[in-house]
């Protein structure tokens, strides 16, 4: 009983690990094996903004911006009146598809707040996704889920609620899920 139910399981992971149930023949060596389910390749280009900005868009909330040791430091600039400064990437997704999402944040000043959003629209607004506002000072993984609505997926960060205050975002990274299929 207790010995042919182990085997059993044991065959079905490795089954599905070898047949990639859920992934077409043309995509499965970009997709690893994680906790229960397949995780595609990074779809983040430049998430670790190692030398520049380049992949990532300025919002109509235009933030000040630099390269520094750990990601992008991200301020609201003294222009902006609605206290907020955005950056957001567009990334391939596909409708009704589950992604993860992650990121290291911390504020620099007590006084600010940093979360990762995920939209349809290149300023991040009536984002469909948000992670809770992250107003440690110290790196913090921020992270979290969310399903598609459609071709183009725009992700990236909100700072605020004050011009001023500025936080550090880095390694900003986002892979389809796949959950392994059940065994018929």
């Amino acid at each position: 009983g207790d010995v042919s139910e182990l085997i059993s399981i044991s065959l079905q992971q490795v089954t599905n690990v070898l047949n990639y149930r859920n992934i077409s023949l043309d995509v499965r060596d970009t997709y690893t094996v994680v906790d229960g389910g397949y995780i595609g390749s990074e779809a983040v280009v430049n998430g670790n903004f190692a030398t520049d900005f380049s992949s990532w868009n300025v919002t109509s909330y235009n933030p000040d911006k630099s390269i520094v040791v750990g990601g992008a430091l991200i301020e609201v600039a003294a222009a902006e009146t609605r206290g907020l400064g955005r950056l957001s990437q567009a990334i391939p997704t596909a409708a009704a598809n589950t992604y993860s999402i992650a990121a290291y944040t911390q504020v620099v000043d007590a006084s600010g707040e940093v979360n990762l959003k995920a939209s349809s629209s290149i300023n991040l607004d009536g984002a469909f996704f948000n992670t809770a506002n992250n107003t440690s000072t110290t790196p913090v993984l921020v992270e979290g889920e969310f399903t598609a609505i459609g071709g183009t997926t725009y992700v990236g960060m909100s700072v605020g609620p004050s011009v001023g205050n500025n936080a550090i975002v880095g390694n900003v990274s986002v892979k389809r899920k796949i959950t392994i299929a059940a065994q018929a």
